[in-house]
């Protein structure tokens, strides 16, 4: 795909998956390309060609809101969405836009992947949302557009556009399919997983720590014409699904195919991992692998050399661990999304709900919702704060751990179960709500330093 037009680098949107609504506008029927959209009538449009790329760039009057369908002509032997994403995304990483998600999904029958950007968090920041398919022997990127101070004011125009969306299936003559051959059951000849630095003891794969990408490589004849085959990532030591599920489907009866699974953000969380390979909903083909923990942890590699890196006034320097508290100061700044959690002991973001700070799925889209014991400040300075409040903690007992609405740009005190304590300030906040659960998903940026006080 090629460079994207200026007006389509702006809003911060999540994708319906839903059935179509017919709202009221005109629909937008192209046959040459098999898709359709229902616009409304004071849109203007405007198609012409990019490249290799025919583009459709739908606008509302004032110019704030668009929808662009990018449609590209590819061979049939390609089903991988990374044909698509891949160059996409470098598009939008070099205008400065930042990726918060990509999950899997199916709409309006169309397997395809969501890719949700933000150019920014605040009232003037943007985002796009972005649908990805490949069908027809054509490739698909659908983005809708709306900037955030928008959001509550036209969010329910362009909710009836985006589940209009639909990719059609061109009309097959039944002599076609009577000629269609028979194949026998699907079978795996060979998977293998790839990464830099791997080895292999045993069936069991290991992975440094700062791997940046596994790639499952799979050798497979008599593939089925239609039904699907599950490429499903997951990691044993948490005991959850992972969220990079591929639903594949093979253009050719025999070959070479694979998906990849890239490193976190956050980093990799050691422990075990596997990927299985699920046909009819049965599991057919599985592979284990493990990533090792780092062998320098980030909190080290800060404490080799002093730092006086400063971020929102606060330097990050070395501080001696403090004998009754067994770790060593740290700050940093991290991110979480759904349900993520973070450990100031380890300074690790996971998934486990019992941990010192949970971001909840909470359908306050004004602010988080932040599960743990902390208490405001009022202060916007980590300098400032040179004591823990002695009142106004969200619960006074563990092991009770209960949410609240936490402010951005404010310093909070969270305590711990150990007495310890823990400066955390969000300093960026998305909310993005779907019909899929979590319907309500809320993205932060945090400050943290730990521990404090002592």
């Amino acid at each position: 795909m090629n460079k994207i037009k200026p007006f389509v680098l702006a809003v911060i949107w999540i994708f319906l998956l839903a059935v179509p609504v017919l709202c009221a506008g005109e629909w937008v029927v192209e046959k040459r390309y098999s898709f359709r959209l229902n616009i409304p009538d004071n849109w203007s449009k405007t198609e012409y060609s990019e490249g290799k790329d025919y583009v459709f760039d739908f606008m509302s009057p004032d110019k704030k809101m668009a929808v662009q369908v990018r449609v590209s002509a590819i061979e049939k032997s390609i089903s991988e969405l990374g044909y698509l994403i891949n160059p996409f995304e470098k598009a939008l990483s070099h205008e400065g836009i930042q990726k918060l998600s990509m999950d899997e999904c199916i709409h309006n029958g169309t397997t395809g992947k969501l890719g949700v950007y933000t150019t920014g968090f605040g009232e003037e920041g943007a985002g796009i949302a972005t649908f990805y398919a490949v069908r027809n022997g054509f490739g698909y990127i659908v983005l809708f557009i709306i900037p955030n101070n928008l959001f509550d004011i036209r969010r329910d125009e362009m909710d009836q556009i985006m589940k209009s969306f639909e990719i059609l299936s061109p009309e097959i003559p039944v002599a076609a399919t009577a000629t269609e051959p028979v194949v026998s059951e699907f079978e795996i000849l060979e998977m293998v997983l790839e990464g830099e630095g791997n080895q292999r003891v045993g069936n069991t794969y290991i992975f440094p720590n700062e791997t940046p990408r596994i790639l499952a490589w799979l050798n497979y004849k008599n593939a089925p014409p239609k039904d699907p085959v599950i490429i499903r990532w997951a990691s044993i030591t948490k005991g959850k699904e992972l969220n990079r599920t591929v639903i594949q489907t093979f253009p050719n009866s025999e070959g070479k195919t694979g998906s990849t699974l890239y490193r976190p953000n956050q980093g990799w969380l050691p422990g075990e991992y596997k990927v299985e390979i699920l046909y009819r909903n049965e599991i057919i083909q599985t592979a284990v692998f493990e990533i090792e923990a780092p062998e320098v942890t980030e909190i080290a590699k800060e404490n080799e050399q002093p730092s006086q890196e400063a971020h929102h006034d606060v330097v990050i320097e070395r501080v001696e661990p403090h004998p009754t508290v067994g770790t060593e100061h740290y700050i940093r700044q991290i991110k979480l999304g759904p349900l993520e959690s973070f450990d100031f002991h380890s300074g690790s973001v996971g998934v486990n709900t019992d941990e010192d700070l949970v971001l909840e799925t909470s359908c306050n889209y004004k602010l988080p919702t932040v599960k743990g014991n902390w208490a405001l400040t009022g202060k916007a300075d980590f300098q400032a704060v040179t004591a823990p409040p002695q009142d106004g903690y969200v619960f006074e007992r563990f092991p009770d751990r209960k949410a609240a609405v936490m402010p951005t740009k404010e310093v909070v005190v969270f305590k711990l179960e150990d007495g310890s304590f823990a400066k955390v300030m969000v300093i960026k906040h998305a909310f993005l709500e779907a019909v899929s659960e979590p319907r309500c998903r809320h993205y932060i940026e945090a400050l943290v330093e730990y521990p404090v006080f002592y």
